[in-house]
């Protein structure tokens, strides 16, 4: 994948696992179907790929490696979400929670992890560099310091457990 598309992807992701942040429709039945982001019966976080690709791409200029990419990533999001929260959680100072994140910092944390997770060969520094650039874009003044603590010591825990 191209510099660009990775970049595209990875702002793209970043904008779903937001939204996902945000979800308050719960599926009651197997039948029932999700318009974006949803809970299903068992309690799981699903999504509505044609809906969601739909949104990121207004104007249908999305390759297949781009759509890819972006289904691959959230699809990694979704099955790693409960590991990436217990990671968080241990980085965080005592009395600290989740749920007092701004959700944009913790978008973009799980974006950042969910990279880690899936581009194991790209160095952790670039997908720190990454986070921050979103992070500069999308939250708060001085968030990225924040969030670049956060991932550099999760990064390095991951790296050091491969």
């Amino acid at each position: 994948m191209k510099i660009t598309e990775a970049k595209q992807v990875r702002e793209c992701v970043y904008k779903a696992i937001f939204a996902s942040l945000f979800v308050k429709q719960t599926l009651t039945s197997n039948e029932d179907t999700c318009n974006f982001w949803c809970i299903d019966v068992n309690g799981e976080l699903v999504y509505d790929k044609t809906n969601i690709l739909s949104f990121l791409d207004e104007n249908n200029n999305f390759n297949d490696e781009v759509k890819n990419g972006i289904c691959s990533f959230l699809d990694c999001y979704i099955n790693n979400l409960n590991n990436f929260n217990k990671s968080i959680s241990t980085h965080l100072k005592e009395n600290f929670t989740l749920d007092m994140l701004a959700k944009s910092d913790l978008a973009i944390i799980y974006t950042a992890l969910t990279e880690l997770y899936i581009n194991i060969d790209l160095s952790e520094k670039i997908i720190v560099s990454e986070a921050v650039e979103l992070a500069k874009k999308y939250s708060s003044e001085n968030a990225y310091k924040f969030i670049n603590g956060i991932l550099r010591n999760i990064a390095k825990e991951l790296r050091n457990n491969e």
